[in-house]
């Protein structure tokens, strides 16, 4: 099985994103008047991003797969 390794590129970045959107709800009230307190909301939205690219990647490998 040849390996794909820009997959393997997203991956990290879509756990890296879900990490982020987690340490980011630690400080739930999020301000956007001040930028000090805005930063964790502005990683949580980062954050979002990390599930629908797992699904994204879990589609991809399943289209090129043989079933018999």
């Amino acid at each position: 099985v040849k390996r794909i390794f820009y997959y393997d590129i997203l991956r990290v970045i879509a756990i890296l994103s879900i990490i982020l959107c987690h340490t980011a709800n630690i400080y739930s009230p999020y301000n956007y008047t001040n930028l000090k307190l805005a930063i964790p909301g502005f990683l949580n939205i980062i954050g979002t991003v990390g599930v629908p690219l797992f699904f994204m990647i879990s589609g991809a490998l399943l289209l090129n797969r043989d079933i018999n």
